[in-house]
């Protein structure tokens, strides 16, 4: 029994010399925090698990948006509804630790509370068009052997910093775009009525206005009159100084995203030709903001006589001012002897008179218009003719 006593005060003896022997070991080992130019939260120093010092890395990776396809138009929109985002990161300091993504995507007035993990690129289909609310997309990077740990855990008589800042870049890369796959639609108002050629209707101008529109906001318009490129905008655009003839006006919209007008939107409309005064002397000219051209010829002559020369005309008109005190023409087209007389005479003054010659389903003819005055001493006032 005295034998027995004595090994195990020896075997305690000996386990408190160990535990004496290790424990300053393990105290020098554990030297004071510093958190600059930490680049690991791991436990460094220390004995079997005993001491040893974790630190706080503070310099988070950087994020890097790259390629958003398709790219965003000036007006910050997309006219497809599917989307692939680029992105990468990057440690800026000697850190090796392997990099995650978090992403949000979004088209609401607030972002969400939660991040989804996600991978370069990172695309997103079906999208709606956008009203109000433009689309949102963030990512940010993160150390992803740090962000599990805490650094303020300090290891058994060891040593931690008492803050773990955040291992995640805190200033997300973002961009943000809207969607708009719908195609306008054009329309053309203010168009010229005529109740004796609906289909063709005849202007009182050679400028003539029409006010354009489209079906999105802030389109942009693209004109052309018989394939010749007009400068339009929204709302009313004036064509100035048409030549004479018959015209076809084109208009095709196109939406902040870039969207075009599949069907353009037409305007048949015919433009008179002003009359000039012969040099003969018996006709003068006027200036009138009222009359096609801006001005009209007058005489009191008998027999003056105006000619204008046309081809391949069905439909001829004339265009006059009328009043009590105005006299008569008549007026033939092409060769022979057949006048049709038109009297200029009416109860008010009418600055516009337009006095159909020939109707649209008359034969066909070329040759010169004669207008030839038949009364004497009355005033007569021819502004244009319309032969087409």
């Amino acid at each position: 029994m005295i034998h027995t006593r004595h090994l195990r005060r020896v075997a305690v003896v000996a386990m408190t010399g160990l535990v004496g022997a290790l424990l300053p070991l393990v105290l020098a080992s554990a030297p004071a925090h510093a958190a600059d130019g930490c680049l690991n939260e791991g436990v460094t120093g220390g004995t079997l698990g005993l001491g040893g010092t974790r630190c706080d890395d503070v310099t988070p990776p950087e994020t890097t948006l790259g390629a958003v396809t398709p790219a965003p138009n000036a007006a910050g929109y997309i006219n497809v509804d599917q989307v692939t985002i680029a992105f990468s990161g990057a440690h800026r300091d000697g850190d090796t630790d392997p990099i995650s993504f978090e992403c949000q995507f979004y088209n609401t007035p607030s972002a969400p509370s939660t991040w989804s993990s996600c991978t370069s690129p990172v695309s997103y289909d079906d999208l709606d068009d956008t009203t109000s609310v433009a689309y949102t997309f963030k990512v940010r990077a993160i150390d992803s052997a740090d962000n599990g740990t805490d650094a303020t855990a300090a290891p058994p008589f060891g040593s931690a910093p008492s803050t773990d800042l955040p291992d995640l870049d805190g200033t997300p890369a973002t961009t943000t775009f809207s969607v708009d796959t719908t195609t306008p639609q054009t329309y053309i108002f203010n168009q010229p009525f005529d109740e004796e050629r609906p289909d063709l209707p005849m202007v009182d101008t050679t400028s003539p206005q029409f006010r354009l529109a489209a079906t999105e906001g802030a389109s942009t318009f693209r004109c052309a009159i018989d394939g010749e490129a007009y400068p339009c905008a929204e709302g009313i655009t004036t064509f100035a100084n048409l030549t004479p003839g018959d015209k076809q006006l084109t208009v095709v919209a196109t939406d902040k995203a870039g969207n075009v007008d599949p069907t353009a939107a037409t305007a048949k409309f015919a433009v008179p030709k002003n009359v000039e005064a012969p040099a003969d002397g018996l006709w003068k000219t006027y200036t009138s903001e009222k009359s096609i051209g801006g001005d009209y010829i007058e005489t009191k002559r008998y027999n003056a006589l105006v000619t204008v020369n046309a081809q391949n005309v069905r439909e001829l008109r004339l265009i006059a001012q009328t009043g009590p005190k105005m006299g008569s023409v008549k007026v033939k087209i092409g060769g022979g002897n057949k006048y049709q007389k038109v009297n200029l005479y009416s109860e008010r003054v009418q600055s516009f008179a337009v006095f159909i010659v020939r109707d649209q389903f008359s034969p066909l003819v070329s040759g010169n218009i004669q207008i030839l005055v038949t009364s004497r001493n009355k005033p007569v006032r021819i502004d244009a003719v319309l032969a087409h």
